[in-house]
């Protein structure tokens, strides 16, 4: 008998055919919620958004609604859609076309837009400007704040973040070098140990 109903659940849990729980019509369709979700890795992208979203939530305390931009923001996935999951009215800019593309094809948030363009291109006003791992890729870096600042609202905050030259990455890079800067005087000091003991045996 215990056989007999182990059987008759395996038949119940298998599919039938031609019947499917959701179409994919409707899967397309359906809001995906925290589709952006971070996860920590060696660059430290879940520390960075906690670290903006905390200087964002504290701005925005207290005062209703507040425009968020978000100058270099890729496809959108590291700050520009996460914040917009939490509600807050944001638009990400970059340069790059392609990522930009990517970003407006994946947004399902109407709070939330991408458009492609300059820091120097942007017209409107915003409460909150956020720069995250760009400022150390640009060659005027004063200029780049000044035109940030043009763009802020009378008591509106710049939200900056740049590599510290201390992170998980560099820390790896370091260890990378050194180990193959190890390796490679291990092979010359090799070679050269070779060159020398043949240069006996000739004499």
């Amino acid at each position: 008998m215990p056989i007999l109903v182990s059987k008759i659940k395996k038949i119940l849990r298998k599919p039938i055919r031609g019947v499917t729980k959701e179409s994919n019509v409707q899967k397309d369709l359906r809001p995906k919620a925290k589709k952006y979700s971070i996860k920590e890795n060696s660059y430290g992208h879940l520390k960075r958004f906690k670290f903006i979203l905390n200087a964002v939530e504290s701005f925005a305390k207290d005062k209703g609604n507040v425009k968020i931009l978000d100058v270099g923001c890729g496809t959108g996935g590291s700050i520009t859609m996460p914040l917009g999951e939490e509600g807050y009215i944001i638009q990400g800019i970059d340069i790059d076309a392609e990522p930009i593309d990517y970003a407006n094809t994946c947004n399902l948030y109407n709070n939330i837009s991408f458009e492609c363009k300059s820091a120097n291109e942007v017209t409107d006003i915003y409460d909150v400007i956020i720069a995250s791992e760009i400022i150390e890729h640009i060659d005027n870096p004063v200029d780049f704040l000044m035109s940030l600042k043009n763009r802020l609202s009378k008591d509106g905050i710049i939200i900056i973040t740049t590599p510290n030259g201390y992170g998980w990455s560099e820390n790896e890079a370091r260890m990378l070098k050194r180990i193959l800067r190890n390796e490679l005087l291990k092979v010359v000091l090799s070679k050269a140990r070779k060159t020398r003991n043949k240069i006996t045996l000739n004499e």
